[in-house]
């Protein structure tokens, strides 16, 4: 599907398609445009063939290999992970996606521009009236138009969208290889859900309103500007084809709960929502974090400032009564300032000896695990003495 941006070839007017008419009147003057075939808007995805789709890179080994690395992402998981998880399915999914290119937008933003005005008041001195120079800002409304381009990929099932976005987001280069659907045998397939049959309105539209929102503060917020706003905006043009995105999804257990994951065509990123946990490490290891923030922001010099000031009084005063008792307070003021602050750092740093004890108890576990070469239990277990699946 292509949209493109018409103008009347008369008046230069936003002519609006409707449907698949090929003649269109102008609103504004009654001029007849006679549209190509080329040119034509089709809204409908349903006729466009799936041609392209990722492929899957994976061997089981290497998804043998990746489980362990995804399982060793948490710090607070529980050390015995890796003999009591079983693998319980690996599927390979083809997620339908639309794959929209070449997206060219526009809209218009309003805002307030302040400019600096000069004025003069008279006030009433002792003997005359004399005049003051001053400034205030007078805000003026402005508008500005803003355009922008950008790509996208987008789920085409909505059960998958934020497996989408967290495996490939925006802006993504992929790899396509030209294979059709039916040279595929042992994946598993999702339709695409069309149920929302305005899919550029659904999709595009908001994420074109917030990069052009994006484009004018960094373009005014530089400026002497408020009330930044998005009053309109238009895709001028844009491209989309269906393609089928291949995923690894993972489904393992540990004990008696059960976690999914995904993993892109080629390995390189996760989508991981949860994993295993030992509740009683991460409460040990949020409690370090906490504290040795706390002593962190705790940290003062008000004592080493209050006790210079007392020293600086006593020595400026040294003929003084007071200058002595001036200069004792400073002098034990400081002591007690860098006392509290050698103790802070103590403390912090055997909390940290703490903090790297726990993490280092995990990854002792995990190469007692890659050392034994005993595969997961599960689908992958014949897995056991494959130095590449470690």
């Amino acid at each position: 599907m292509e949209i493109i941006g018409l103008t009347c070839s008369c008046c230069g007017a936003t002519l609006e398609l409707n449907n698949y008419n090929k003649i269109i009147r102008c609103p504004y003057c009654d001029t007849i445009n006679i549209l190509s075939d080329s040119i034509r808007y089709d809204n409908s995805l349903e006729d466009q063939s799936v041609a392209e789709r990722t492929d899957f890179t994976l061997n089981r080994s290497l998804i043998h290999k990746k489980i362990i690395e995804i399982l060793d992402m948490p710090d607070d998981l529980p050390l015995d992970v890796y003999d009591n998880t079983e693998v319980k399915a690996l599927n390979k999914l083809l997620i339908p996606a639309y794959m929209y290119t070449s997206i060219v937008c526009s809209g218009l933003v309003q805002y307030d521009q302040g400019v600096d005005r000069e004025y003069v008041e008279y006030e009433n001195g002792e003997h005359s009236i004399k005049s003051v120079v001053k400034h205030r800002t007078e805000w003026i409304p402005m508008s500005i138009s803003i355009s922008d381009d950008f790509s996208f990929l987008a789920s085409g099932n909505k059960q998958y969208e934020e497996i989408i976005l967290a495996l490939y987001g925006v802006n993504t280069s992929l790899n396509f290889s030209k294979k059709m659907q039916s040279e595929i045998y042992d994946e598993k397939y999702e339709n695409f859900d069309l149920s929302d049959s305005d899919i550029v309105q659904r999709l595009i539209k908001p994420i074109v309103v917030d990069k052009l929102n994006q484009k004018a503060h960094s373009i005014l917020k530089k400026e002497n500007t408020r009330n930044i706003r998005m009053i309109d905006s238009t895709i001028m043009n844009c491209k989309v084809k269906k393609v089928y995105l291949s995923v690894y999804e993972i489904v393992i257990r540990y004990f008696n709960n059960s976690f999914s994951f995904y993993i892109s065509n080629d390995g390189s990123r996760y989508a991981v929502d949860e994993l295993p946990c030992d509740p009683i490490r991460s409460e040990r290891i949020n409690n370090l974090k906490q504290r040795i923030s706390e002593l962190r922001s705790k940290k003062s010099y008000s004592l080493f400032i209050a006790g210079f000031l007392f020293s600086f009084c006593g020595l400026i005063t040294f003929s003084h009564i007071y200058s002595f008792p001036l200069l004792g307070i400073g002098l034990f003021s400081v002591f007690l300032g860098w006392k509290s602050n050698r103790d802070s750092i103590r403390e912090v740093n055997k909390l940290q000896l703490d903090l790297e004890k726990i993490f280092e108890d995990k990854m002792l576990a995990k190469n007692s695990f890659i050392t034994k070469k005993v595969a997961l239990k599960g689908v992958l277990s014949d897995l056991s003495g494959d130095a590449t699946a470690f």
